[in-house]
């Protein structure tokens, strides 16, 4: 089986293909949906980018002051 690496992009716009075969053809495409989850959240582990992306934006959910008073060096813009 050939091992091939999607980006996060491509990742996330599979994700939401998988969506609409699921609302179009029906539930047993919902495979589709949990293989691409599952590679979107594996990519997302190796990218170190993206992981800090993912902290911050938990940081601006929690608190919208938080992530640009308390965690931030103030050179930092978000």
């Amino acid at each position: 089986m050939m091992d091939q690496r999607f980006d996060i992009q491509e990742l996330q716009r599979m994700r939401r293909f998988a969506a609409f075969l699921i609302l179009e053809f029906g539930p047993d495409y919902g495979f589709v949906l949990e293989r691409v989850e599952a590679m979107l959240v594996a990519a997302q582990k190796a990218d170190p980018t993206a992981r800090a992306l993912q902290v911050l934006q938990e940081l601006k959910s929690a608190s919208p002051n938080a992530a640009q008073h308390n965690a931030l060096p103030s050179n930092t813009n978000l």
